[in-house]
């Protein structure tokens, strides 16, 4: 009998990609709340309000930046990295 005809079949290389599902850090998942609101009786109490919004409102845009930023290095993580 020939050898080449009794060897056994080249096993064949079957790739599976599997997509593990991550969820950003619970700190960027936080909604952001204005925590006290009071009356506004003169120009400079809406002028303070206003301004402690916006630090809120920044705070907030940074938390939303971060997400993002994550979010991109994720998409390049490559599954032979895990």
């Amino acid at each position: 009998m020939l050898s080449a005809c009794s060897s056994t079949p080249e096993a064949k290389v079957i790739t599976v990609t599997v997509t593990k599902p991550v969820l950003p850090p619970l700190d960027y998942l936080q909604r952001c709340q204005v925590s006290e609101r009071y009356a506004i009786n003169t120009n400079l109490d809406l002028l303070n309000y206003i301004k402690r919004l916006e630090a809120i409102i920044d705070s907030c845009d940074a938390n939303n930046i971060r997400l993002i930023d994550w979010a991109e290095r994720m998409s390049t993580f490559k599954n032979d990295d895990i």
